[in-house]
């Protein structure tokens, strides 16, 4: 862009099309800040639906309605459920990045798509085996995380998690909260085991599964069968015919669903 050359975007007509943490995000994340950002508004619609989805992982966790009033002050991995030491551990790895992003590496651009990948792991989390309370705590901190990007977006979804929380009428704003920190480094030592998910010998997905959970072979079909992919790829065709075996490679790396094949009708 060139003053000279009369080429430039006038901000005021993407803030007023877009919305202003749209614009905001869609420019910190087309380019490094050290960078020439070349600027193309039809790819805006990406940061569009990332913050439509974070407004769906706040109200699905509002709309689960809290049995009781109480959110868990701290977590204690001691008593995190499978479910959710995964879901922690990746909230807790974005923290870490997010924070690194905005006070010493400045690469604000890899701090959204981080944002983006967590956002894209709530939406997907499987609720059995994960409290109301710990699913609030994680919508939370993912809005406090984007609120230097998106303040407009993050005060919103901060009023309902207020809400949620019986404390609407002592509304405070989400930046006169405290920053998300990572209270415990235990949680990067518990890993987790990718595994290899196969329908008749052949490969249709991998999944991350604890590593408390490798030989524990039915605890591993549950998991798998609960996944968005699970559900295309087995559980579908298994309302349709039984397994005939389902093998588990030892430490969990490789789970393989055999379905009975079908016999070719001969032909008279």
């Amino acid at each position: 862009m060139s003053k000279s050359k009369y080429n430039g975007v006038d901000p005021a007509e993407c803030i007023a099309k877009h919305g202003a943490d749209c614009t905001r995000a869609h420019i910190l994340f087309s380019a490094p800040v050290s960078e020439v950002l070349e600027w193309n508004e039809q790819s805006i619609v990406g940061m569009e639906r990332w913050l439509g989805r974070v407004w769906k992982v706040v109200t699905a966790a509002v709309e689960r309605k809290i049995t009781d009033q109480v959110i868990l002050p701290s977590i204690d991995l001691s008593r995190l459920s499978d479910s959710e030491r995964i879901v922690w551990r990746k909230v807790q790895q974005t923290v870490v990045s997010v924070t690194s992003a905005l006070s010493q590496t400045y690469s604000l651009n890899t701090m959204i798509s981080d944002l983006i990948k967590l956002t894209n792991a709530l939406v997907e989390m499987q609720l059995e085996g994960v409290r109301t309370d710990f699913q609030l705590m994680c919508a939370e901190t993912l809005v406090k995380l984007i609120a230097p990007v998106a303040p407009a977006v993050s005060e919103e979804c901060w009023e309902a998690i207020l809400e949620a929380r019986g404390l609407r009428k002592s509304w405070v704003s989400i930046f006169e909260t405290s920053w998300p920190e990572v209270t415990d480094q235990s949680i990067f030592e518990m890993g987790d085991v990718k595994c290899a998910v196969q329908v008749d010998g052949k490969t249709r997905f991998t999944l991350d599964i604890p590593a408390s959970m490798v030989e524990h072979k039915y605890q591993i079909i549950n998991l798998v069968l609960d996944t968005p992919d699970g559900k295309k790829w087995v559980r579908e065709r298994m309302g349709n015919e039984p397994t005939e075996d389902v093998i588990l490679a030892p430490g969990g790396r490789v789970i393989n669903f055999v379905f009975k094949k079908k016999t070719k009708k001969a032909e008279i």
